[in-house]
């Protein structure tokens, strides 16, 4: 069972406490004082276990803090990537060419390396997730800086390159964010690529 099977689990025997409820208040089903209490010790039991070995949401109080979690990673993670952005470019003319090539090397391989270690000590995967954007941006980054670097021309090709990488992290953690951000990168691509098919150049893609 993954975390999502576990959370589908656990919404079914609250869906299934609620009906049950139903039944009782409305005299359609009587179970005994003992079916009940055993009942409602084996849900209490499954529901903790869940929530322990899966991180699952087990109320709706929970849910709605894990979408804020979620959201909060988001637009830390955004506001993180551009920072990291912002910071290159401020002081990217201060080092030189190797230590500026070093830099843009390390930096998505040490991202990953921050993805691996959360993903290992943190089930709800929220730092996993903010860490992997920023893994992305750096590629980004790397890939164009790099192009500027040695004077390669532009191509379409680089979000080709983009979409493979945030997919092998996608699947690689089960980061559906990093998803999106892939499938973003390949849909531009086949737009700029199709658009050069028909003589447009392809930064027109838009």
């Amino acid at each position: 069972m993954n975390k999502k099977e576990a959370q589908q689990r656990v919404d079914q025997v609250r869906a299934f406490q609620a009906e049950h409820s139903i039944l009782q208040r409305e005299s359609i089903l009587s179970p005994s004082v003992e079916e009940t209490t055993n009942l409602q010790q084996y849900h209490t039991h499954l529901l903790s276990e869940l929530a322990e070995k899966f991180d699952v949401d087990t109320s709706h109080d929970q849910k709605k803090l894990s979408w804020g979690m979620r959201l909060a990673s988001l637009f830390g993670a955004l506001a993180l990537s551009a920072a990291v952005f912002f910071f290159f470019y401020h002081f990217w003319g201060k080092v030189n060419t190797g230590t500026q090539i070093g830099v843009l090397v390390a930096l998505p391989i040490l991202a990953i390396l921050g993805i691996e270690f959360s993903a290992r000590y943190e089930r709800s995967m929220y730092f996993a997730s903010l860490l992997a954007l920023v893994a992305v941006a750096c590629f980004v980054l790397n890939i164009s800086v790099l192009g500027k670097i040695f004077n390669i021309l532009s191509s379409p090709e680089a979000f080709l390159i983009w979409a493979g990488f945030a997919l092998l992290i996608a699947y690689g953690y089960g980061l559906k964010l990093i998803l999106v951000a892939s499938l973003s990168f390949f849909v531009a691509w086949l737009a700029a690529r199709v658009g050069t098919w028909n003589g447009m150049y392809w930064l027109s893609f838009g």
